[in-house]
């Protein structure tokens, strides 16, 4: 971002993108405290908004899983970029993830467990 040249991270979308960027930053920089990015030798930190809505408030909860649902299903009727397997939608490789976890558990090395052992030991823990 800030050798020679000084520049930026080619924004998804174009025109389009480069909007939804400056709005994010806006919220998310700005409008939480935290400040705008630009060059140093500003501070570092990344700031935080949360919009929350009550979607029943727009529609039934149901209808509105019913619509992201059919949006997600036609993303994926898209034609796969060359050597891409599938379309995913964002978060659904941390979903699987999570499931797989749950059905089989987490993989701790043996290095690490032995540490947490150790520590659960010393703390009069069961481990």
């Amino acid at each position: 971002f800030y050798g020679e040249p000084p520049g930026a991270l080619l924004t998804a979308g174009e025109h389009k993108g480069y909007g939804l960027s400056l709005a994010v930053e806006i919220l998310g920089g700005i409008l939480s405290g935290t400040g705008p990015a630009g060059p140093p030798p500003g501070v570092f930190a990344n700031g935080t908004l949360m919009i929350c809505l009550d979607v029943e408030r727009f529609l039934p909860l149901a209808e509105f899983h019913a619509q992201v649902g059919s949006l997600f299903g036609w993303v994926k009727t898209a034609p796969l970029a060359q050597g891409a397997g599938e379309i995913l939608i964002p978060g659904e490789p941390e979903a699987r993830l999570e499931a797989e976890r749950r059905a089989q558990g987490i993989l701790v090395e043996e290095q690490s467990w032995s540490q947490i052992e150790a520590a659960a030991a010393e703390l009069g823990v069961d481990s």
